[in-house]
């Protein structure tokens, strides 16, 4: 399952797009279709056909209405054929048409996965527009969702912003929180001006990396490599060992006939 995220504010359009390649011997019929968010993705062309090795670029525009609500909206785009179903999952934020405030949110690698009843850490920054010329209160709302936009941790603060601000946020998974995908919302609200910023990361364990047939080949080049060196390094040893012997014998020799 891949993600994406997307900022839109009350009455803009955004365009994305993604590439489907048919990867089988023969001719494939596909088909995509959003989840949920109906209301805010439209698909161009929802049903075609591939043939074999051809790909096909899709798009899809994101639009919020005027009076859509400012908040954090959660679906699917899910592309199938007779065979394979795939699923994007869509995180749609939709800010005021004109935010004081803007939201960065970042989860540094290493919380990427984080396990239930562990810490989460994110980075929060928040910063002025420019419209405002003094320090102000902006209210700040923090969420943490599954795909399906169910809670599972929310809190709240009141922080005073004149320029900027960055702080790192702790966030306390909950003990029985299910394996799978997640995202964090980040929402200000200032004068009735909303602005945000969501994140994704995922509750369990990081999987291990599967050796590819390349990096397998490549491991078995250097550990040949390896044992050639070592075998180098007993036959040198070796053979001045033998040296030492035969020109330790030689000496006797020498003595001797004196």
């Amino acid at each position: 399952i891949e993600e994406i995220k997307v900022s839109v504010k009350q009455g803009q359009i955004i365009t994305k797009s993604f590439i489907i390649t048919n990867q089988e011997n023969k001719n494939i019929n596909i088909n995509v279709q959003e989840l949920k968010i109906e209301d805010l993705i439209l698909v161009e062309e929802q049903n075609f056909t591939l043939r074999t090795g051809e790909s096909k670029i899709i798009s899809f525009d994101i639009f919020a209405r005027e009076d859509t609500l400012p908040r954090l909206y959660l679906g699917k785009v899910i592309i199938s054929s007779e065979s394979t179903k795939k699923e994007l999952l869509v995180g749609i934020e939709v800010e005021s048409k004109k935010p004081l405030f803007d939201v960065k949110a970042e989860i540094p690698e290493r919380f990427r996965y984080t396990m239930p009843g562990e810490e989460l850490f994110a980075n929060i920054e928040i910063y002025n527009l420019g419209e405002l010329e003094q320090e102000v209160d902006v209210f700040i709302e923090y969420k943490l969702m599954d795909f399906n936009g169910k809670e599972i941790y929310s809190d709240q603060e009141t922080l005073a912003v004149f320029t900027k601000i960055n702080f790192l946020k702790s966030f306390k998974i909950p003990e029985d929180a299910h394996f799978g995908k997640y995202v964090i919302y980040v929402r200000t609200t200032y004068d009735d001006k909303i602005g945000s910023a969501s994140v994704w990361f995922n509750v369990g364990k990081k999987p291990s990396i599967p050796l590819t047939e390349g990096a397998i080949a490549v491991a078995i080049v250097l550990i040949i490599a390896i044992l050639i060196v070592i075998y180098k390094i007993r036959k040198i040893k070796k053979h001045l060992n033998v040296s030492y012997r035969v020109d330790k014998n030689a000496l006797k020799r020498a003595i001797i006939k004196r």
